[in-house]
């Protein structure tokens, strides 16, 4: 990483941050280039979207 460009330190500590404090964790298999990095950023973030509604709305049916 010393000698990555800006946009590359940037993506990888983006990465590091959405991964550890959604604690997700870092698995077996790791993104190695930026575009897989975005890709699972992305990812990240729509699946903990989804399963936040999802709980939610398994919330609301007991609710009731």
């Amino acid at each position: 990483m010393e000698n990555a460009t800006w946009e590359s330190r940037y993506i990888i500590s983006i990465y590091f941050s959405f991964i550890t404090m959604m604690t997700v964790g870092y698995g077996d298999v790791v993104p190695v280039n930026n575009a897989e990095r975005i890709y699972v950023i992305f990812m990240t973030l729509l699946s903990s979207g989804i399963f936040g509604y999802v709980v939610n709305t398994i919330g609301e049916l007991y609710m009731q």
